[in-house]
């Protein structure tokens, strides 16, 4: 059990986590981001444990360590591989080395999958004050934040619920 100690007593944050997800659940069930990173194990479980509906899915990069690829087989064998259109090596040649400030490998290596479905990534909320003190429970982002469509990108802007316009997407950060 992992709980929370406050002046109001305790909070069990994996029932929360648990409570969010029945809550959100479509009848398609989610699509689930899943990178075999711990955030991503966490959600996986989570998602188990509610008994909720899901697919989880591994966006190839092409980079990709073997040593990962190997644990996700091993210890998620249901996760799904998806495959790239391209492959990090040829986004280098069209487009120049990615950089903190041209960050285009991910919008297109990883971020394709879940048009149109309720997607939940994982996103470590004690990682700031401001993502800690500035989240609803739902949140949906209007016109302004559209255009942003990072949605592993850990941004201090993250909200626990997005709407993404551009990409046909909702997304359940936990």
């Amino acid at each position: 059990m992992l709980v929370e100690q406050t002046l109001f007593g305790v909070r069990d944050k994996v029932k929360i986590a648990i409570d969010r997800l029945q809550a959100f659940e479509p009848p398609e069930g989610y699509y689930l981001a899943f990178s075999g990173g711990k955030d991503s194990q966490c959600i996986y479980h989570l998602a188990k444990e509610a008994g909720v509906k899901f697919d989880a899915h591994y966006h190839l990069t092409t980079v990709d360590p073997p040593e990962l690829i190997y644990f996700i087989k091993e210890y998620y064998p249901d996760v799904i591989t998806d495959k790239p259109e391209t492959t990090m090596w040829n986004l280098i040649k069209k487009r120049g080395l990615p950089t903190r400030q041209k960050r285009f490998c991910c919008q297109v290596l990883k971020e394709g999958g879940g048009e149109g479905r309720i997607v939940v990534t994982g996103v470590r909320w004690a990682e700031s004050t401001s993502r800690k003190n500035n989240r609803g429970v739902t949140e949906v982002i209007g016109k302004n934040k559209a255009d942003k469509i990072l949605f592993n990108d850990n941004d201090e802007d993250r909200k626990l619920f997005e709407n993404c316009q551009k990409k046909g997407k909702r997304v359940i950060n936990l």
